[in-house]
């Protein structure tokens, strides 16, 4: 069997016909769910606009939608080109939120500057590394769809 046909059925779980999102992509979107709604939970706590508490989670919310439809062909067909439109709404929120957060974090009064300056980095390069996958698998779906 060829490399690539191995890691494609690594990838997906066939039942029967029908693709399904496998173990990991759904325990992932359990974790960035679990994320969001912290984050949005946060959000309220800190007095923030209900506008933009609602376009986090709808942004969170279009981009899941496109990740899980990546390995359920045919979920978000009825979209069509509109997709397209959609990611990058979305892709562009969650990057003007995100921008929003790091200037908003306070830093740690008990730390010195250079360990609040590396410890904003180490959490920069987390919430990258922790959204990665979701916006490389909903883009590309979208890119079918278009």
């Amino acid at each position: 069997m060829r490399k690539a046909g191995r890691t494609a059925a690594l990838i997906f779980v066939r039942q029967g016909n029908r693709r399904t999102v496998p173990i990991w992509a759904f325990l992932y979107l359990l974790l960035i769910a679990g994320f969001a709604a912290w984050s949005v939970i946060d959000d309220v706590r800190h007095g923030d606009s209900r506008l933009r508490v609602l376009a986090d989670v709808v942004s969170i919310g279009i981009l899941g939608f496109l990740f899980a439809s990546y390995f359920t062909p045919g979920l978000a067909d009825p979209l069509g080109r509109v997709a397209a439109p959609l990611f990058l709404a979305s892709f562009l929120w969650t990057g003007i939120a995100a921008q929003k957060e790091i200037v908003e974090e306070n830093d740690d009064p008990d730390l010195s500057p250079r360990a609040n300056f590396v410890a904003e980095h180490i959490g920069i390069a987390i919430g990258v590394l922790l959204f990665s996958p979701l916006l490389a698998f909903a883009g590309m779906e979208a890119y079918r769809l278009w």
